[in-house]
């Protein structure tokens, strides 16, 4: 079912540039830029702007991306949840998601600065390689 909703998401995504590519006579290269965020927050509502009733599918491009995100956050969490509950099951659950919430929070708050923008892809990286070797 993931790689149906993967696949159709793909289908989707690039048939919008595509559509922004041929309406504007810029490449798709070109429109992609160095891919990113800046699909979804600078290409893709580009294109969804010059669609007949662009507010709704704005709304609903964004409401998506909302859900996205807090069911990407929520699973993500229950994992880390579940593998403290299960490494560690003299500490309570609620303790060990109260921790993990308050951490994420605090992390969370670096992304609303002008300096983690400037240097999100070499800490993203960084991170994954810190995750990925741990």
């Amino acid at each position: 079912m993931d790689t149906l909703t993967s696949f159709i998401a793909g289908i989707t995504v690039f048939s919008v540039l595509g559509y922004l590519s041929h309406g504007t006579g810029i490449p798709v290269s070109k429109i992609l830029g160095s891919g990113g965020t800046g699909i979804a927050f600078i290409s893709y509502p580009t294109a969804i702007a010059q669609f007949p009733v662009s507010q709704l599918f704005a709304v609903l491009f964004f409401l998506m991306l909302f859900t996205l995100g807090i069911g990407s956050a929520t699973a993500s969490a229950g994992a880390i949840i579940s593998l403290f509950a299960d490494r560690y099951p003299h500490i309570k659950r609620w303790k060990i998601t109260t921790a993990l919430c308050a951490t994420s929070f605090l992390v969370g708050l670096l992304y609303v600065t002008p300096v983690i923008i400037q240097h999100y892809k070499t800490l993203k990286t960084k991170l994954i390689h810190t995750l990925f070797f741990v």
